[in-house]
């Protein structure tokens, strides 16, 4: 399971650089994948900063309703978690 968690992180890492490149679209897809797998491993620090990031995008993409949606998520799972 601890190879999950180093496979999601380098994944984020990996979306954070498409980010900032400009390829949303291809950091969707890694920080999807992240999602994923904090769900597989009960990551919850994991699925606050995938859900972060997905928010982050879809704000740079003036996709309000959904950047607010997955900064939601991220909320809700950092009080869940006392974070």
């Amino acid at each position: 399971q601890n190879y999950l968690l180093g496979i999601s992180t380098n994944q984020r890492n990996i979306g954070n650089v498409l980010e900032q490149q400009g390829l949303y679209d291809s950091a969707l897809s890694k920080y999807n994948k992240c999602i994923d797998l904090s769900a597989q491993t009960n990551d919850n620090r994991g699925t606050i900063l995938s859900h972060r990031s997905v928010a982050s995008v879809y704000y740079k993409l003036k996709k309000y309703d959904r950047a607010e949606a997955h900064a939601q998520v991220a909320l809700q799972a950092a009080l869940r978690g006392n974070l």
